[in-house]
């Protein structure tokens, strides 16, 4: 139980603040992580000192850091070196990417809006097999752009002192369990966005038993419209 409270507090400011398009971001931009109530409280010290953080996150800063227009977005991604991938089912993302998708058109459906498709990206930085995902919706004349980043079975972790300094000030959330990692920076990383996150999802983690990406993941979205 305490997992889940724990996410209703990770949620709750960008529910209240945008109602129900919000919801769809922690589909799409967040991959339904889950803290398990049967999670060991122990904390697990950061393993950064080999990981290449400072490429990865500028990396991550240089393409996302104005989601206003995706198509804008995918034109930075493409010109700094990532390349779109046709057939993104076959990377470690394809589970995720159909449950998210799958649950994200469901909730549309319902609500009246529209979704972009994902488009999916990848790269290598630092000797880093890295993906780029970017998705939108909008819900309620509110347009909810994702952008995630994540390097896949990565057994290392950023830790979040690191982002605290690469942003300049310390998370509003944070969870440390041999389970689940994750840390909550609001506002975002630039100007007009909602939220960053950084999140480690451990290799032989039992949260596995619903579609995740195990290893390292960071996320930023934008609500335009607010």
């Amino acid at each position: 139980m305490q997992g889940h409270r724990t996410r209703a507090r990770l949620t709750v400011s960008t529910s209240r603040r945008f109602g129900g398009a919000a919801a769809i971001v922690m589909v799409l931009a967040a991959g339904s992580l889950r803290p398990l109530g049967a999670a060991s409280a122990q904390g697990v010290a950061a393993a950064d000192a080999a990981y290449p953080a400072m490429p990865v996150l500028d990396a991550f800063r240089a393409t996302c850091s104005n989601l206003r227009d995706l198509a804008g977005t995918e034109r930075r991604a493409t010109a700094a070196g990532w390349t779109k991938l046709a057939d993104p089912s076959a990377t470690p993302l394809g589970p995720l990417l159909r449950f998210s998708e799958t649950a994200a058109a469901d909730f549309v459906k319902k609500g009246g809006g529209t979704m972009r498709p994902s488009s999916v990206f990848a790269r290598e930085i630092a000797g880093e097999r890295l993906y780029l995902v970017l998705s939108g919706v909008t819900v309620e004349s509110l347009t909810v752009n994702g952008c995630r980043l994540y390097d896949a079975d990565e057994p290392r972790r950023i830790a979040p002192e690191t982002v605290t300094a690469w942003l300049g000030r310390p998370p509003v959330q944070s969870l440390d369990q041999p389970a689940l990692a994750l840390a909550s920076w609001e506002p975002g990383m630039a100007k007009g966005q909602d939220s960053f996150q950084l999140s480690h999802i451990a290799t032989a983690s039992p949260m596995l038993g619903v579609p995740q990406v195990a290893g390292i993941a960071l996320k930023a979205d934008q609500v335009i419209g607010a």
